[in-house]
């Protein structure tokens, strides 16, 4: 009697739907809006959000600085608009999404994050020349993709964050449109640089895959500064002062010789010849205890499958 007793109880147990907090399905929260429980301030629906939660932004100027330390979908309805504060949105916790604002009139950053699993997508980040538009630190698995990043001093700012992608973005009027700093297993994919004096520059990045972009009207389209390994492929090069230079320290020479970056099938505007395109660069003196002081000397890649005109 007690083992079918038990029996009973489990069949009963198992009919129960269990529940976590992955279950939870979010409520939606709304700000700026004229109905019952519309908040008057993004930051406002953010302290009263649990994770999870959605909030809906309605169209409006929102002139205030707003941190996000919750997982939550913030979604603009129409295009809203964030001014002020010396930086207008902090993300800092994970599994957040930020989609169709307008960023602007801020005095340092226009978007800072710090955390793994974030997507942001479809803003106008626009600055002054003395800030940066979005400026990622130690944050992983990132997605920056569908914005309009102008008119800044850096335009998207990246450090100690691995496995980013930056897709389908466009980048103008930026000094430098994007910078890397010690950065790997990026992918940097049809995205469209413009009028910025440097579109992508790179420094001590390995293994990053830049491919399927447009590198218009730049002063310089791409700069590497002792980056090695980096596929460079299938990108367009038109316009630009200089399409493609590289710098390496004197240290780095093997290095640059036997690991080197890849460039292949890239479309070169200035070229329209069925050999290899070359790429200029420099190999930059040091001073060495050993050999004494060398002077910079010049060194060239090839692009060995260039596309033709």
């Amino acid at each position: 009697m007690i083992h079918n007793g038990i029996v009973i109880i489990a069949a009963i147990l198992l009919t129960i739907p269990c529940w976590n907090a992955n279950d939870y399905e979010g409520h939606v929260l709304y700000v700026g809006g004229s109905g019952e429980g519309n908040y008057t301030s993004i930051q406002a629906a953010i302290n009263a959000a649990n994770d999870g939660d959605i909030i809906k932004v309605y169209e409006n100027v929102y002139h205030e600085s707003i941190v996000v330390y919750k997982s939550l979908d913030i979604i603009g309805i129409g295009k809203p608009v964030i001014e002020g504060g010396e930086i207008a949105v902090k993300l800092l916790f994970h599994d957040i999404t930020f989609q169709n604002f307008i960023i602007r009139n801020y005095s340092k950053v226009g978007i800072y994050l710090s955390s793994p699993l974030i997507w942001i997508s479809k803003n106008t980040v626009e600055g002054c020349k003395n800030s940066m538009g979005i400026c990622v630190m130690h944050g992983d698995l990132v997605s920056l993709e569908n914005n309009i990043i102008r008119g800044n001093e850096i335009g998207v700012y990246i450090e100690g964050a691995d496995d980013v992608t930056i897709m389908n973005n466009t980048i103008d009027n930026n000094s430098i449109g994007i910078s890397l700093h010690g950065e790997k297993r990026l992918e940097i994919k049809a995205n469209l640089f413009s009028s910025n004096k440097i579109g992508l520059y790179m420094r001590a990045c390995f293994g990053n895959m830049v491919s399927y972009n447009k590198f218009m009207n730049n002063r310089y389209g791409i700069k590497l500064d002792d980056s090695l390994c980096n596929f460079i492929q299938n990108n367009y090069f038109i316009g630009n002062f200089i399409h493609a230079y590289f710098e390496v320290e004197l240290k780095h020479f093997v290095g640059a010789i036997i690991v080197r970056n890849f460039w292949l099938h890239n479309y070169w505007d200035n070229w329209n010849y069925c050999i290899p395109k070359p790429i200029f660069g420099t190999i930059h003196r040091e001073r060495c205890h050993y050999c004494g002081d060398f002077s910079s000397m010049p060194w060239i890649n090839f692009d060995w499958g260039p596309l033709p005109q």
